[in-house]
């Protein structure tokens, strides 16, 4: 995942986002590991939508993940 994400920072891509089963504890554990944030949607059904900056060297700030 790491590789991917310097990947897509290297081709100017600032964030990414992703929808997930709530249900789904290990992957949001995983997910929490590596910097995601839950990002509110208003009826998000099963689902929980999570995003972060791809950026792995800079700090996040805000729910974005991005440094304003």
């Amino acid at each position: 995942m790491n590789a991917f994400l310097d990947a897509l920072h290297r081709k100017g891509v600032r964030a990414v986002h992703l929808g997930m089963v709530t249900t789904n504890t290990p992957a949001r554990a995983f997910y929490d590991r590596l910097g995601f944030h839950e990002i509110p949607v208003a009826d998000p059904g099963p689902l929980t939508y999570l995003g972060r900056g791809t950026d792995r060297t800079a700090e996040p700030t805000g729910r974005s993940g991005l440094k304003s």
